[in-house]
C-alpha cells in the first residue's frame, strides 16, 4: 500500500491506533482496486496465456513447449511491480488444478470432488438449519445442475415461515434424485472466442430454465451454463408464450457478460447434442399441458441476438478546409465508410462535434437503436460523458444537439480510443491515401454543415431562419411529456405512454427551465 494512503486505513483498538501497510481484502473496495491493478499489470496477457481473478493467477497453455517462456514473462512482471507469491499455494507444470473452487482440466470445468462428497455423505436433514446447509451447498453448484429449482421444489414448502418441519417421502425422493445426479455431474466447457453461443430455454409448471451451449470444433455441443428459478405467484398466471419470454429475460439478466461478447442464437426447442437431451429430460412437458398456437411458425422462436453497431468518428481541419470521417461497423462485421467535406472553416473541436453529429443523425435515420460510439477527441467524449464542463460558448449548441440525438437512440455508449485505433475515420476525414479498405468498398464524399437547432434566447431572425429545424425537433421532442408531468401532472392520452412517463419521471428533475436526469450515483446530468 502507498505510504500516503496508510493513514486512511487507521483503526483504533484498546492497545492503540494501527493502520494497514498492505492492502486488506476486508475493505469495501479493496477487491475491485486490486483487480484493476492486476488487469493493468497483465493487460497484454489476459485471456490469452493468463487468467486472473483478484489474487488468483493461472498461466495456461495448450502445448507445453512455450510454457517456460510464459512463466518467465509473468515472473518479470511480478518482480517489476513488487508482487510476491505464496510458495505453499503455487503449483507448476500441472495438467489440472483448482481455480476459484472448481477443477480446471483440458476437457473442461468440473466440480471439486470434495464438494460433491460433502453432499453425498449428508444424511437427511432433521431440522430447518440442516436443510439450509444443504441448500447452501447446492447453490454453490447451481451452474452445474440442470433444473435445480425444480429438483429442490419439495424443500421450498419447508422453508416457509411458520410451517412445521416435516420431512416426507417427496423430500426424500428429491434428496436422492440430487445425490444420483451428482454421482455423474456434467463437465462444463469454456466459451470459444469468436464462435456463436446457443441459448435453449424451457418452462415448467412452476419454474423456468435455460442452457447456454456452444459447438466445438468437432460439431458437438458443449454445455456452458445451467440456469433455473422458481416463478412468483403472479408469474404463474402467465400464458405459455409469456413464460418463455420470462425465461429469456431471466437468462439475459444472468448471462449478460456472455451476450455482450458473443453472438447468441435463441432456440426454444433442442435440436441435437447429448447436453440438450439431458436438458430436455430435466424439463419434461406435463401430459396435461395444452398445446398453444400463439406462435404457429416455429421459426419465430429462433431469434439471433446481435451485438450493437460500432461507429468511429473523426474530424480534420486546416487552412485549406475541413472534413469529417465516419465509419460504421455492423453487427455482422461489415464496414460502412462515409466522408464529408464541411462547407465552412472551423476549429478542431467544432469539426469533431460536426463528425459526431453527422454520424448520430445517420444512425437515427437508419433506426439503429443500439450503438457504440468511439472517438479520439478527449474533449468531445468527456464533455458528453459529463466529465468535462463545456466552457466555450461556441461548443454549447453542438454539445446540446449531440446529447439530444443520443437521447433518441435507446442504447448508446460513447468511449474514447487512441488515435491508432481510429485510423479509418481519421483517414476518411483527411481523405489520405492511407485508407485501408477492401477493394470493393466505395466512399462517397458529400458536402455538409451541421447547424444545431437554436435555443430560445436567440433572436426572432434566427428563429425564422431555422424554422424547419426547430419544428422537426419539437415533433420528436421526448422531454416535453416528462416536463408536463413533473410540473403540471399532465399525462398523454395513450395508456402505454402514460405508464412509460410514470415509470421514467422519478429519474428526472426539472429545475430553472432545464431537465436533469439523475445518474445511479445521484449526480444530475443534463
Amino acid at each position: 500500500m502507498a505510504p500516503k494512503d496508510e493513514e486512511l486505513t487507521a483503526f483504533r483498538t484498546p492497545k492503540g491506533i494501527y493502520c494497514y501497510k498492505v492492502m486488506p481484502f476486508g475493505l469495501k473496495n479493496a477487491g475491485a482496486t486490486y483487480q484493476r491493478a492486476m488487469q493493468n499489470i497483465f493487460d497484454d496477457l489476459l485471456h490469452k496465456n493468463v487468467e486472473c481473478y483478484v489474487d488468483n493467477l493461472v498461466v495456461k497453455l495448450r502445448e507445453k513447449g512455450d510454457h517456460l517462456k510464459d512463466l518467465k514473462m509473468v515472473f518479470e512482471l511480478l518482480r517489476r511491480y513488487q508482487l510476491r507469491m505464496n510458495p505453499l499455494k503455487c503449483a507448476f507444470g500441472v495438467t489440472s488444478g483448482k481455480f476459484l473452487g472448481f477443477i480446471v482440466r483440458n476437457r473442461g470445468i468440473e466440480i471439486d470432488q470434495a464438494k460433491v462428497d460433502a453432499i453425498l455423505k449428508m444424511s437427511e436433514p432433521r431440522d430447518i438449519h440442516e436443510l439450509k446447509s444443504l441448500q447452501g451447498k447446492l447453490a454453490y453448484l447451481r451452474r452445474f445442475v440442470s433444473n435445480l429449482v425444480e429438483r429442490c421444489q419439495p424443500f421450498s414448502c419447508l422453508m416457509k415461515k411458520g410451517v412445521p418441519f416435516t420431512w416426507d417421502q417427496a423430500c426424500s425422493n428429491a434428496f436422492e434424485s440430487i445425490k444420483s445426479y451428482l454421482m455423474k455431474p456434467p463437465v462444463l466447457a469454456a466459451p470459444i472466442p469468436g464462435k456463436p453461443l446457443i441459448l435453449y430455454i424451457a418452462t415448467q409448471e412452476r419454474s423456468v430454465g435455460a442452457l447456454l451451449a456452444q459447438e466445438n470444433s468437432e460439431g458437438k455441443e458443449n454445455s456452458l451454463y445451467y440456469l433455473s428459478r422458481i416463478m412468483t405467484p403472479n408469474e404463474l398466471n402467465y400464458s405459455p408464450i409469456e413464460k418463455l419470454c420470462l425465461a429469456l429475460v431471466f437468462s439475459i439478466q444472468k448471462l449478460k457478460h456472455y451476450f455482450q461478447s458473443h453472438t447468441v442464437r435463441l432456440v426454444s426447442k433442442a435440436i441435437k447434442g447429448q447436453a440438450l437431451v439431458d436438458f430436455l429430460a430435466d424439463h419434461p412437458i406435463p401430459d396435461d399441458c395444452e398445446l398453444t398456437d400463439e406462435l404457429p411458425d416455429e421459426d419465430a422462436m429462433v431469434v439471433e441476438v446481435q451485438p450493437p453497431w460500432k461507429m468511429y468518428f473523426d474530424g480534420a481541419s486546416h487552412r485549406g478546409g475541413a472534413g469529417a470521417g465516419i465509419v460504421f461497423v455492423t453487427s455482422q462485421g461489415e464496414v460502412l465508410p462515409y466522408s464529408f467535406t464541411l462547407t465552412q472553416l472551423c476549429s478542431n473541436n467544432v469539426v469533431e462535434y460536426q463528425a459526431l453529429i453527422l454520424g448520430l443523425e445517420m444512425a437515427v435515420n437508419m433506426k439503429q437503436l443500439q450503438l457504440q460510439v468511439f472517438g479520439d477527441s478527449q474533449l468531445v467524449v468527456n464533455q458528453l460523458l459529463a466529465s468535462y464542463e463545456v466552457k466555450k460558448p461556441e461548443l454549447r449548441p453542438y454539445h446540446d444537439y449531440a446529447k439530444t440525438l443520443m437521447g433518441w437512440i435507446s442504447d448508446v455508449t460513447i468511449q474514447h480510443v487512441p488515435r491508432k485505433e481510429n485510423k479509418k475515420a481519421d483517414a476518411l476525414a483527411a481523405l489520405a491515401s492511407s485508407l485501408t479498405l477492401s477493394d470493393h468498398a466505395q466512399v462517397t464524399v458529400c458536402q455538409k454543415w451541421v447547424v444545431p437547432p437554436p435555443n430560445e434566447a436567440e433572436g426572432e431572425e434566427n428563429e425564422l431562419k431555422h424554422l424547419v429545424a426547430v419544428s422537426e425537433v419539437e415533433k420528436e421532442e421526448w422531454r416535453q411529456p416528462i416536463i408536463d408531468y413533473l410540473c403540471y401532472g399532465i399525462l398523454p392520452e395513450n395508456p402505454r405512454r402514460r405508464t412509460e412517463i410514470r415509470r421514467r419521471a422519478p429519474r428526472f428533475l426539472y429545475y430553472k427551465d432545464t431537465l436533469y436526469r439523475r445518474s445511479f450515483e445521484g449526480v444530475l446530468l443534463r
